[in-house]
């Protein structure tokens, strides 16, 4: 996706983009001993107050203070994918890594009871909070509170609809975008489905609830027929 955008605008030039890397930003947190998304928002202060930047790519937190400073000059652009989907491809793509940069060592039954799974399923809802509000990611008031952020958005995409969102990037930057599936997940679906258990599923669906109820209020406001596909 980010390649994508990039070649859209002809951005490439290093003057005229930034990316986040993960793993440095991780280790920058680290060092800093800062909390992750917190380090990212410095980063995403920095990059936006540097005029060479006409493009900004990474995962980032919503922040009320971002926007508010920020909101009137950027053009703020997500993807959303089904979230039972995106915990279990999450799950298998961080299971498969070598190294610790997010990597998981637990075997999906215990992941899915740990802490670390349980958050993962209000990812979304986490993400698109302002960390100062305090809000339970699980809570109504946390879940609403995303859906009216992401209304501030200038485009946002459902995976399930890829080519809706080449025609709504076009409509609103008058570009096309050609994306390619690039970052393939090394463990194939059917050797995911097949290692999960139909009480598993239950319970990887029960935890996403709160993503699920935002990704299907984030739908009806950007593309109702994405939920006939659910």
């Amino acid at each position: 996706m980010d390649e994508a955008i990039r070649q859209s605008f002809g951005f490439f030039g290093k003057k005229k983009t930034f990316q986040l890397n993960a793993h440095a930003s991780l280790k920058g947190a680290k060092i800093s001993n800062k909390n992750l998304m917190d380090f990212r928002e410095d980063i995403l202060l920095y990059s936006m107050s540097n005029n060479d930047y006409q493009y900004i790519a990474g995962h980032f937190r919503y922040s009320d203070k971002v926007y508010k400073e920020f909101g009137h000059d950027w053009n703020f652009i997500t993807v959303l994918r089904h979230p039972v989907k995106k915990w279990i491809s999450q799950y298998f793509f961080n299971r498969s890594k070598e190294d610790n940069h997010f990597s998981i060592d637990s075997d999906l039954e215990s992941f899915v009871d740990s802490e670390a799974g349980r958050k993962l399923g209000s990812d979304y809802v986490q993400k698109l909070t302002d960390k100062s509000l305090g809000l339970d990611p699980t809570s109504e008031d946390a879940i609403s509170t995303a859906a009216a952020n992401l209304s501030k958005f200038s485009l946002v995409g459902f995976l399930k609809d890829i080519n809706g969102f080449t025609q709504d990037y076009k409509n609103l930057f008058d570009v096309n975008l050609k994306i390619e599936n690039k970052n393939s997940n090394p463990v194939s679906k059917s050797q995911q489905k097949s290692q999960i258990s139909n009480q598993t599923r239950k319970k990887i669906e029960e935890i996403c609830k709160p993503d699920i109820t935002l990704y299907q209020l984030a739908a009806k406001q950007w593309n109702p027929k994405v939920l006939d596909q659910i």
